[in-house]
């Protein structure tokens, strides 16, 4: 997933001009994931969404 995950999110943003962003969301209680979306380039969202069981993650178009 880890070598997956970028060439994807980094074709689609390359090839559809019209996707500029993917969100994406965790459990709080699931680090791995959250680790594995920040390896591939996403970012921490704390300002587009709030809730007591998410953390939410942003890609965007570089």
């Amino acid at each position: 997933m880890k070598d997956v995950l970028p060439l994807f999110t980094d074709y689609v943003l390359t090839n559809y001009p019209q996707i500029a962003f993917f969100h994406s969301m965790t459990f709080k209680g699931n680090v791995p994931a959250q680790q594995l979306l920040l390896s591939c380039g996403f970012k921490k969202d704390d300002t587009e969404r709030l809730s007591t069981e998410h953390i939410f993650f942003l890609k965007e178009r570089e």
